[in-house]
């Protein structure tokens, strides 16, 4: 009876979200499987088509294919993505380069669109992380509205490693 009830709540959200299954593969940590939802998942809208794309762009920056997302990301792509983008080329650079993409960055969230943008908050917020400048994650994600975002903020904290005696 829990397994049928179970299988009815997953398909009722699979027809409200058509990224479920990829959403869920990605933080399941199943990249590939992720990918391929991404990419066979028929979306329209355009804020869902980026949702979608950030999704694959970041399974396949978690699986090493930093090539695959600098080479299809592009300056014309949305804020979302190109933060993505500036992720992947974080994760490549030497110092010099790493400076050069959190000051790229800090430009696509001072744009006026920025602060709504919940995907492009959660990729500005993972690119702080990987710098240790967790106040700044913390800044990309302090109005957390998603499930993600809330995610993200949690994240922030333990790897803050802090210890806040009463």
């Amino acid at each position: 009876e829990i397994q049928q009830w179970t299988l009815a709540a997953s398909s009722e959200a699979m027809a409200d979200d058509p990224l479920f299954d990829a959403r869920n593969h990605f933080h399941l940590g199943l990249y590939q499987s992720a990918i391929n939802d991404a990419m066979n998942t028929t979306v329209s809208g355009d804020s869902v088509r980026v949702e979608r794309d950030c999704i694959m762009y970041r399974a396949y920056i978690e699986q090493g294919n930093l090539a695959v997302v600098q080479g299809e990301i592009n300056d014309g792509s949305p804020p979302a993505l190109r933060a993505i983008r500036l992720l992947a080329v974080y994760k490549q650079a030497d110092d010099a380069g790493k400076q050069a993409a959190i000051a790229s960055l800090r430009g696509l969230l001072a744009d006026t669109g920025a602060a709504v943008d919940t995907q492009l908050s959660v990729a500005a917020a993972a690119l702080f992380c990987h710098d240790k400048d967790y106040k700044e994650a913390l800044k990309c994600t302090h109005q957390a509205q998603t499930l993600e975002q809330h995610a993200m903020v949690t994240h922030i904290y333990i790897c803050m490693n802090r210890f806040d005696p009463r």
